[in-house]
């Protein structure tokens, strides 16, 4: 690691919610750093080909790129190690070639399989079942259903960022 100031450049949407949280805390997690934002779609390119295994990493299971690529972004740049996928078929392909992240986060309306199908499936295996899972969803109707399913919490869309990254915090470690 060198002692040379890092800068951390990100590119958003002009109308992403909780930008000026997350700055601060991008700052404050790093003294040393700056930051520069400019709008514009997310462009960063995340296939699942980082491991999140033991290092108490995120698994971002959402069919919406730029909420994916958006949320991978950020817990990137806050130091936790984070890998995407599209839908809950992909996020159970990751977890059974043995990712272990330290936590979920999961949308509930994907095509392919959806957020029920993917918990369902997740349940079903005990290594699997012991990974907390956040659930995000657009439903204003969704906490019931995230409750009942086992989740650790519920998150509206658009995402909090400053509360998504305090449930990160209390599960996983960054790097």
């Amino acid at each position: 690691m060198t002692n040379e100031p890092r800068t951390l450049h990100l590119d958003i949407k002009t109308a992403a919610p909780g930008l000026s949280v997350l700055i601060g805390r991008l700052l404050a997690a790093d003294a040393e750093a700056t930051a520069s934002v400019d709008p514009g779609p997310w462009h960063a390119s995340r296939n699942g080909d980082c491991t999140v295994s033991g290092q108490g990493g995120v698994l971002v299971v959402d069919d919406d790129p730029d909420v994916r690529e958006g949320m991978l972004a950020i817990l990137e740049a806050c130091g936790y190690p984070a890998v995407g996928a599209a839908n809950g078929y992909d996020g159970l392909r990751i977890l059974k070639a043995g990712e272990r992240p330290g936590l979920i986060v999961l949308d509930l309306m994907m095509p392919v399989m959806d957020g029920w199908e993917f918990r369902t499936a997740q349940m079903r295996q005990d290594d699997l079942a012991a990974i907390p899972t956040l659930v995000c969803s657009a439903r204003s109707d969704a906490e019931p259903p995230a409750r009942s399913m086992g989740a650790i919490a519920y998150l509206q869309k658009p995402i909090d960022f400053d509360r998504l990254l305090d449930i990160v915090e209390a599960h996983c470690r960054r790097r």
